[in-house]
């Protein structure tokens, strides 16, 4: 059983966005809150995204991260990379990982 609960996965076939709650061992709630991941799905690399601010309405939700900007809607979304500028459409599967995207995350 994996250690940590999908909150929210954002995908496309070059890159995965993931919000992943940890859950410690036996079960007690952490304090650390919520983690942001990318997923570069060329190369396996899991990469942290540093969350500074998050914007929300009953539709839209934007998250500004460190490495970039994230929106999205519950079916899609785009994230725009800060260093390169590289824009990706997302497309909301929610908290449902794909067994690639699961494999990446436990093998690291």
């Amino acid at each position: 059983m994996p250690s940590y609960e999908c909150i929210l996965f954002l995908d496309s076939e070059l890159l995965s966005i993931i919000e992943l709650k940890f859950i410690p061992l036996g079960g007690i709630d952490s304090a650390y809150g919520n983690q942001w991941f990318s997923i570069n799905k060329t190369t396996h690399e899991l990469s942290p995204l540093e969350l500074r601010s998050i914007d929300s309405s009953d539709e839209i939700r934007e998250c500004y991260f460190e490495q970039g900007f994230l929106k999205f809607s519950a079916r899609s979304g785009t994230y725009i990379e800060k260093f390169n500028s590289g824009q990706h459409s997302l497309e909301n599967r929610r908290a449902n990982l794909s067994p690639e995207v699961a494999m990446i995350i436990d093998n690291h």
